[in-house]
């Protein structure tokens, strides 16, 4: 009588990259989602906190903290969901998942949590990388089936990586902005 054969990843790297049995990892989309939707409700609980005096003084102070996390981490989170997931629909090239899309989530969550300790220089450069990683994650396959026209979206993330690098600096006094902005 045979025995059934054993199914293994032919490599380490298949089986770091492509998590079998778990989904929340396989397409970019689905982790950075749902952790918007799940910061879009603690937020709100945890600026109201701020603003009424209940949580100590954190590195952004109340209405600068809520403008910050609306704009550079739940929407940069849903963009990011976005074109991970929609670069690898236009390039038929695969984008980050397992393992990649898993250091990206938690570039994203170390942010978050960085904008409400006293760790300024650490906070700004970490909200400046996420989109700049994000950058490379999608210019990666994006270059490999030479999709020139979306390109856009890779200047447009660093673009916006050094939006936020910019708006960290004016928050900690090294640069002045336009109040305009």
């Amino acid at each position: 009588m045979s025995e059934a054969p054993v199914t293994r990843p032919t490599t380490l790297r298949r089986a770091l990259i492509s998590p079998a049995g778990f989904s929340l990892w396989s397409l970019g989309f689905r982790p950075f989602y749902l952790l918007a939707a799940i910061f879009s409700v603690f937020s709100v609980l945890l600026w109201t906190a701020q603003f009424s005096g209940l949580l100590p003084s954190a590195y952004l102070h109340s209405s600068v903290w809520h403008a910050h996390e609306m704009l550079f981490g739940y929407v940069t989170a849903i963009i990011a969901g976005f074109l991970l997931t929609a670069v690898r629909a236009w390039t038929n090239q695969p984008t980050a998942r397992g393992l990649p899309l898993m250091a990206l989530t938690g570039l994203w969550f170390a942010g978050r949590v960085l904008v409400l300790t006293p760790f300024a220089m650490t906070a700004t450069l970490v909200n400046a990388a996420f989109p700049a990683a994000v950058a490379v994650a999608i210019g990666i396959p994006l270059r490999r089936s030479r999709n020139v026209r979306n390109y856009f979206f890779v200047g447009l993330l660093v673009l916006m990586s050094a939006l936020i690098f910019a708006v960290h600096l004016a928050s900690q006094g090294e640069i002045e902005l336009s109040p305009h902005l």
